[in-house]
């Protein structure tokens, strides 16, 4: 038996809705829409995805069906296509640009660039701690994404301490290194990535895991 579930991205007034059926077996992309979106818009974006899906417009509304079986990670579906999707629509944008896009679509932190740095930082309340979260995302040569985030808080016991760091490790298992946890609490994550796809869903599991 499968579920449905929905990926939403909300960009300006348009809003990206990619619906997925999920079992315990596999993970398969049903369909998407767009809102609002033009048949002319629709049409270039079936030609930069390699004609691989059919499109119906009705009142301002595209719904994209894939031709085949599309099958694999979620997030790494729905973030791939949301990327190429912006991309065209955005008019052929840099990638800096392209990540703040989806990142200011994935939350409210506050997001800007520095000295060529994407930033995107918040505080947040997770584990009876209140954290100062960082993530930045450096864009190098040759494919290469380098995501940078730092972690802190101060735990009121280190009951807290502790049981923020197993959350944590829990979470990200090894790309968190834990450096201190009482008094002050300090963690870091630094990986290089391939894919900005690969670098944004690693913000998207940052946000919603605290």
């Amino acid at each position: 038996m499968s579920n449905i579930e929905v990926e939403v991205f909300q960009v300006e007034d348009r809003k990206f809705e990619f619906y997925f059926e999920v079992s315990d077996e596999k993970c398969c992309l049903r369909n998407f829409r767009i809102e609002p979106l033009s048949p002319l818009d629709a049409e270039l974006i079936c030609d930069v995805l390699d004609r691989v899906f059919e499109w119906n417009y009705k009142n301002g509304v595209v719904e994209f069906w894939p031709k085949d079986v599309i099958c694999g990670d979620k997030d790494d579906l729905a973030l791939h296509y949301f990327l190429r999707i912006l991309d065209t629509l955005m008019g052929f944008s840099t990638e800096a640009l392209l990540a703040e896009t989806v990142i200011k679509s994935l939350s409210d932190w506050l997001t800007y660039t520095e000295n060529g740095v994407l930033i995107a930082k918040n505080l947040v309340q997770h584990s009876g701690v209140q954290l100062h979260v960082m993530f930045r995302l450096r864009i190098k040569a040759y494919g290469e994404y380098v995501v940078d985030v730092e972690i802190r808080g101060m735990p009121p016991t280190t009951f807290e301490a502790s049981k923020l760091k197993r959350g944590l490790v829990a979470i990200f298992k090894d790309d968190v290194k834990v450096k201190t946890t009482y008094p002050f609490f300090e963690a870091r994550i630094l990986k290089t990535v391939k894919k900005l796809s690969d670098a944004l869903k690693l913000f998207k599991v940052l946000v919603a895991s605290l």
